[in-house]
């Protein structure tokens, strides 16, 4: 055979499996686009029956689909975290926190994911691990919007990283104090939940609750006795067992915690108080004030008539309480009437009432609510001049100043507001938060300085919040200079 020959052989091998391998990158082309389309067709299924609550079905399409897609396919973010979800809510926790952790390994900023993974740690008790994500997750939550979206990403892989992941936990168990604030409010949540229970199921649910890690966390937390025995009372209110649930509520918080119970069932519209109420409304009494936050919760769930009825028991005791006029105002907002109605009222407290500093401060605060800031302004310069003596009037006129970006000028007036009454606690808080909004590290002192004057359960929620997140920032900061670049 000539050398010609075999050239020609050579070239047409060649030419055979170039033209080969082509048509079987198209094969797979095509095999791999028929996959992404059946998996996208699953996950659209899965979405269909997980929407009608039949979580098991849908998980097993969500597997399926998973199944399809390549390793590189970014469609597996979104279906993992569904495969997590699902798991999650069967119970299968292991499970979930596999799925999660895909997630994560692929997008380790994905907010879905990191609450899932986070969730899920708290199911399973593993405390130091949740305790840890619910930060990862609130400080890249911050920085999620920010401009530079790989600053973002550069905190994730910070946090995330093993080093840093150590030693943040050990440094948060040393600030545990905030703890009790996550697992109250997933407390707070379980107590809800009571509410869709004949009575023997909740007897057990009670039961299981009060044996529960979160109980313990609560019993366990110092300094706040106080607190327990709300939740205490929460759990009998719950019961129906009004009488021992008084037990439990001090005189003085009796109708706080009431008011606390009906925001905790807020979601249910339905839900009636008719024991509680009974209580408050009884022809026994002759108090002003608990009529009025009758009216408050009748009002809450839609019911005008008796709303109206405990306001007119009140004005037959004092028809001048001021406490009247503004439930009055707060239901003709709530009943979704005009708004000249509601101007009427408040012109009539302003110009009934205008020696009450804090009645004034609810006006305005209405003003506020209906974005009128020029009535707001026009009434803080009043109460300027007729409470000088007063830190509200500068407080509001700081948040004026703020709806207008003038942030010099709010802080000027929280100052003086603090000059005015160095043991109000609100004008530290507000101080603080404007050094913080421009990176002024003077705001840690401030927000100290209000913890040392702070009385209220909110008050002291809201600064340790800014305070800890400040030094899980600080701390990730030094272990990680990089991260202050912009």
């Amino acid at each position: 055979m000539s050398k010609k020959s075999i050239g020609a052989i050579i070239t047409a091998g060649i030419a055979l499996v170039g033209t080969s391998f082509i048509f079987y990158n198209k094969i797979k082309q095509r095999r791999k686009q028929r996959n992404i389309e059946r998996s996208s067709g699953l996950k659209q299924e899965g979405n269909i029956l997980f929407k009608h609550n039949k979580i098991e079905e849908a998980l097993q399409l969500y597997l399926e689909a998973e199944s399809l897609l390549e390793e590189d396919n970014i469609e597996r973010v979104f279906i993992y975290n569904n495969i997590s979800t699902c798991y999650f809510l069967l119970q299968d926790y292991k499970n979930s926190l596999i799925f999660s952790s895909k997630t994560l390994r692929i997008d380790n900023k994905n907010l879905k994911a990191l609450r899932i993974y986070m969730e899920t740690n708290i199911k399973l008790n593993n405390t130091d691990e949740a305790l840890f994500y619910s930060f990862v997750l609130s400080v890249v939550s911050k920085y999620r919007n920010d401009k530079n979206s790989d600053k973002s990403k550069s905190i994730a892989n910070s946090l995330l990283n093993e080093k840093t992941r150590i030693e943040t936990i050990e440094y948060l168990k040393i600030k545990r104090d905030f703890l009790p604030f996550t697992v109250l409010n997933d407390f707070f949540s379980k107590i809800k939940n009571l509410e869709n229970f004949v009575s023997d199921e909740k007897d057990n649910l009670i039961m299981k609750l009060l044996d529960s890690k979160e109980y313990k966390e609560l019993i366990v937390f110092e300094g706040n006795t106080e607190l327990i025995m709300f939740v205490k009372g929460g759990i009998e209110f719950c019961r129906g067992n009004i009488e021992q649930a008084k037990e439990y509520f001090s005189q003085n918080n009796f109708l706080y915690s009431v008011i606390m119970l009906e925001y905790i069932n807020s979601e249910d519209p339905e839900y009636k108080y008719s024991n509680i109420l009974d209580e408050i409304i009884s022809n026994e009494c002759n108090d002003v004030f608990i009529l009025c936050y009758a009216a408050l919760i009748f009002t809450k769930i839609k019911d005008f008539g008796k709303s109206n009825e405990m306001l007119e028991k009140a004005e037959l005791i004092d028809s001048n309480y001021h406490f009247i006029f503004l439930v009055k105002i707060y239901n003709l907002m709530s009943n979704e009437s005009t708004g000249e109605m509601v101007y009427k009222l408040l012109e009539k407290c302003r110009n009934e009432f205008f020696d009450k500093v804090d009645l004034m401060s609810v006006v305005c605060d209405v003003y506020l609510q209906f974005s009128d800031y020029n009535s707001a302004i026009e009434l803080v310069k009043e109460m300027m001049k007729r409470f000088s003596d007063d830190p509200r009037p500068y407080i509001y006129m700081g948040l004026l100043h703020e709806v207008s970006s003038k942030n010099e000028l709010a802080m000027q007036n929280y100052l003086k507001a603090i000059e005015v009454d160095s043991t109000f606690c609100k004008s530290y808080i507000l101080y603080a938060k404007s050094l913080l909004m421009v990176y002024d590290k003077k705001c840690r002192s401030w927000f100290e300085n209000a913890l040392n004057i702070a009385t209220s359960f909110e008050e002291i929620y809201e600064i340790k919040q800014n305070l800890l997140l400040m030094q899980i920032e600080e701390r990730i900061s030094a272990l990680y200079p990089e991260l202050n670049s912009e």
